[in-house]
C-alpha cells in the first residue's frame, strides 16, 4: 500500500516523506492507521534507462523504519485578512490543494530486491542490512510493507524459504547510534513485532530487547 512520497533528506540514511491526504491518492492515510515503528519500502526509478530501454527483471528497494511524525499547517501562521475559512474552501473548492500536511521520518535500515514479472513486483530474491549504497530522489514512492516482505528481510540465505533459523537485525547498531530520543522505542517496537512473526525466535528477541529496555532506563535516569 502506497502512503506517501519522499521530499527531503536529513543525511544518506535520514529521509523525510509526506503523507498523502485527501485528492492526492486513491487511498487517503487516515490519522488512525498505525505509523510508528513501521517498515516501509521505498523503491527506486524506472531502471529501463539504463538497460536501452528493455523492462527491467528485477527491482531493487530501500527498506526504513518509521521513527517520528511531524504535523504542518501554515494556515496558522498567516497574517492578514482570510477571504474564507478552512471549512467553506472545503465546500465551495473541495479541489483545492491543502497545505496542511503530515511528515513522517524514515531511517534506512537495508534493501531488498524483488522479482518483476509483467510489471507486477513478485518474491524477494536478495536482502541487504546495512547502510544503503545508493541515495532516493524526491519524489520516490513510500509504501508499507507487508509481513512476508518483513520476514524475508530479516532472514537471510534463501529468503523465498520460511526457515527462521537465521534471523538476523544487523541494523540494530545503526538505530541506536542516532541521537533521537524515540530511537529505542522504535527499536523495541521491532522486536516486539518479530516476536509476532517469528515465535520461535521468541526467546532470544527477549534478551535483546531487556537489554535495550535496561540501556532506556538508564538514559532516562542522566
Amino acid at each position: 500500500m502506497s502512503i506517501g512520497k519522499i521530499i527531503q533528506s536529513n543525511s544518506h540514511i535520514a529521509y523525510i516523506g509526506q503523507l498523502y491526504g485527501a485528492y492526492e491518492a486513491e487511498t487517503d492515510v487516515s490519522p488512525r492507521m498505525p505509523i510508528f515503528g513501521q517498515f516501509v519500502r521505498v523503491a527506486l526509478r524506472s531502471q529501463e534507462q539504463f538497460m536501452g530501454g528493455r523492462a527491467p527483471t528485477t527491482q531493487h528497494s530501500a527498506v526504513g523504519i518509521i521513527y517520528g511524525t511531524h504535523l504542518l499547517n501554515p494556515f496558522l501562521l498567516r497574517e492578514g485578512p482570510r477571504l474564507s475559512s478552512e471549512k467553506q474552501t472545503e465546500v465551495f473548492s473541495p479541489d483545492s490543494i491543502s497545505e496542511k500536511v503530515r511528515v513522517i521520518f524514515i531511517l534506512l535500515l537495508g534493501t531488498v530486491e524483488h522479482t518483476i514479472t509483467a510489471g507486477r513486483r513478485g518474491k524477494i530474491i536478495s536482502v541487504m542490512q546495512g547502510v544503503p549504497f545508493f541515495s532516493l530522489e524526491s519524489g520516490n514512492e513510500i509504501e508499507m510493507m507487508d509481513n512476508e516482505e518483513v520476514q524475508a528481510f530479516h532472514c537471510f540465505g534463501d529468503p523465498t524459504t520460511t526457515d527462521t533459523s537465521d534471523l538476523r537485525m544487523e541494523y540494530v547498531s545503526t538505530l541506536l547510534t542516532q541521537h533521537h530520543r524515540l530511537m529505542p522505542m522504535v527499536t523495541v517496537q521491532i522486536i516486539d513485532e518479530l516476536e509476532r512473526l517469528f515465535p520461535d525466535q521468541s526467546s532470544a528477541l527477549v534478551i535483546i530487547k531487556r537489554n535495550i529496555t535496561w540501556r532506556l532506563m538508564i538514559e532516562s535516569t542522566r
